[in-house]
């Protein structure tokens, strides 16, 4: 180990995660090098992965399993693309969030047994953009009658694209209501409208995201306006919440109205 590194090390150790704290983190099955990094996060903010790797004494590959393995538990949020930056999240809500991401990945596989669950207590906490897109995909792919979204923007990539239209596809009825038409966006809305998405326009911004799921789930997202990579949702299956955020989106549907398309203009 180099002396800078050593350095680095002593750093870390001064604002070491309680004993508690690290033990819990082992409990939820993370390694010493991820919670290494996790408290390397805490004391450096924000990381890359070259930075990272001088903090551990690891090569850079190596850092993007470590990464990767604390943003799926809420730990860490990633930042940009080049290069990828990852930041902390504090533990007073990083070790809450790793928890009912750690009950959310455990209720799946056991669903997959057969033996799933009582889902309507179930309540997960998602941290940063990424991860909620993640839980998306996956709830979208399983919807069987209706996907119901109300969101700021419209997020676009190709495999956003493929479960929108195999949900269209499968019979299940995709509504989306968006708080922003310009024409930097209009590409997008055509894409989403050609596959059979019905969208509507609600001009007034109301600074949250909302997605409902047939009566199975719900998620209410918030954002900063500064950062829309800083994301905190609430995904939850209790049915009595879910019945309600659903009367919400019924409610924004009714204020919304149709986008007029280019090519509907006489």
């Amino acid at each position: 180990m180099t002396n800078y590194s050593k350095e680095i090390h002593a750093a870390h150790e001064e604002i070491s995660l309680r004993v508690e704290e690290a033990r819990y983190l082992e409990e939820l099955g993370l390694s010493e090098d991820a919670i290494g990094l996790y408290r390397a996060l805490q004391y450096h903010h924000k990381l890359s992965a070259l930075a990272a790797s001088r903090c551990l004494n690891r090569l850079p590959q190596a850092m993007y399993r470590l990464f990767y393995e604390l943003e799926g538990l809420g730990l860490s949020v990633r930042r940009g693309s080049r290069p990828m930056i990852f930041c902390g999240v504090a533990p007073a809500v990083g070790l809450a969030t790793a928890y009912s991401s750690k009950v959310g990945i455990l209720s799946r596989l056991l669903s997959q047994t057969g033996h799933p669950l009582d889902a309507h207590v179930h309540t997960e906490m998602i941290i940063g953009k990424s991860a909620l897109y993640e839980r998306y995909s996956q709830l979208a792919t399983n919807a069987r009658e209706s996907i119901e979204i109300f969101s700021i923007g419209i997020a676009y990539s190709p495999g956003l694209v493929a479960i929108q239209k195999q949900a269209v596809g499968r019979g299940v009825k995709v509504r989306h209501i968006v708080q922003e038409r310009r024409p930097s966006n209009y590409h997008i809305l055509k894409t989403w409208r050609d596959i059979g998405v019905d969208i509507r326009v609600l001009p007034r911004k109301r600074g949250f995201h909302l997605m409902v799921f047939d009566d199975t789930a719900a998620i209410i997202a918030f954002s900063s306006p500064d950062d829309t990579d800083e994301r905190v949702s609430v995904l939850s299956r209790h049915q009595e919440v879910v019945v309600a955020l659903r009367s919400m989106f019924s409610q924004l549907w009714s204020e919304s109205r149709p986008i007029t398309w280019l090519s509907e203009k006489s």
